[in-house]
């Protein structure tokens, strides 16, 4: 039984979206998942969640995939920059890189998560770690 719903939730996430880096000229990019989602949909459900308290178990069942998203991200993209520790400068609190994220939303509904998660990296990048201690 374990092993049928294991292989289940395997196939699901191998289906559920694909997540494509930079073509040649280091466009397009394009995330898929919760990277996929507009920023009007991220803004209304981190708002929703937020209500049922940050850090509560319902908030984390609701940002989860937001969650995931920004942490392979920043993963990805620490292990891939030069000279880069920490894009988001060590900012140990997801919730606050999610926080910024939803700031840059409300100028931007119809952009992508993924994009606006670019966006805000960006703007780090002044602040970013450079070495790790």
């Amino acid at each position: 039984m374990i092993k049928h719903i294991l292989s289940f939730w395997i196939i699901f996430i191998l289906l559920a979206g694909k997540a494509v880096a930079a073509d040649s000229n280091g466009t397009a990019w394009y995330g898929g998942g919760a990277g996929a989602i507009a920023c009007g949909d991220f803004r209304y459900e981190f708002r929703k969640a937020k209500q049922k308290g940050i850090n509560s178990i319902p908030y984390a069942n609701d940002m989860q995939s937001y969650v995931m998203y920004v942490l392979g991200f920043r993963t990805g993209f620490n292990h891939l920059a030069e000279n880069t520790c920490d894009v988001f400068g060590g900012e140990t609190e997801i919730n606050n890189i999610l926080e910024q994220v939803s700031v840059y939303c409300l100028s931007n509904p119809d952009v992508k998560f993924s994009s606006a998660l670019v966006s805000v990296a960006q703007q780090s990048m002044s602040t970013s770690l450079r070495k790790c201690n």
